[in-house]
């Protein structure tokens, strides 16, 4: 069922995850360039210890010293930059909507494409399966002919070159439908090393 293939490449194609990956990290740029005029907390600990004196440690002096800090930014006005650095992030998020879309209707029409071709390609095989059976009794036809002599060996030959090109054919369509096939799972992502 086309659906199901549909179904199976919008879940499964590389294509398709990476700009729907794209689409979320744009989500996300969008969220954080928002968060921009908001205030930040910065905070710093620190702790130093001193040994100084001579050659007898009783002698020396030791100091400690511990400091804490914390450090409120308030971004009142950047001079637009944070408004233009919110419209940057909202059009890569439409970009990026817009591409996530393409692939996805890329992928649905290849799918359907695929699908119709690989059952116009079993129906083609068939076809050339039969022109190779009727091209085979009409040799044998006229190599029974040729022997009664009702038929030249110009005919023979014809005949054969005839069973030659249907063979021919039906190869050529069994080599299409493998390569439709093929060509499907890579669409939906699910070609194997086994394929």
């Amino acid at each position: 069922n086309v659906d199901e293939w549909i179904d199976k490449a919008l879940v499964q194609n590389y294509t398709l995850v990476g700009a729907r990956e794209g689409l979320k990290s744009s989500e996300k740029n969008v969220k954080i360039a928002r968060s921009a005029h908001l205030p930040t907390i910065t905070g710093t600990v620190g702790y130093q210890h001193n040994a100084t004196g001579g050659s007898n440690s009783f002698f020396g002096n030791k100091s400690n010293n511990r400091s804490a800090s914390l450090q409120l930014n308030m971004p009142i006005y950047a001079g637009g930059a944070i408004r233009s650095g919110v419209r940057q992030a909202g059009f890569s998020l439409e970009q990026a909507q817009q591409n996530f879309d393409f692939q996805q209707r890329t992928i649905v029409e290849q799918t359907r494409n695929l699908h119709t071709a690989i059952n116009t390609d079993v129906a083609r095989v068939r076809a050339r399966l039969r022109g190779i059976e009727s091209s085979q009794s009409a040799l044998d036809a006229t190599k029974t002919g040729y022997e009664v002599g009702t038929r030249n060996v110009v005919e023979v030959l014809q005949a054969q070159r005839q069973l030659y090109l249907s063979q021919f054919n039906y190869a050529s369509a069994r080599y299409q439908y493998i390569r439709d096939n093929l060509r499907l799972k890579q669409t939906v992502g699910s070609l194997s090393p086994d394929d």
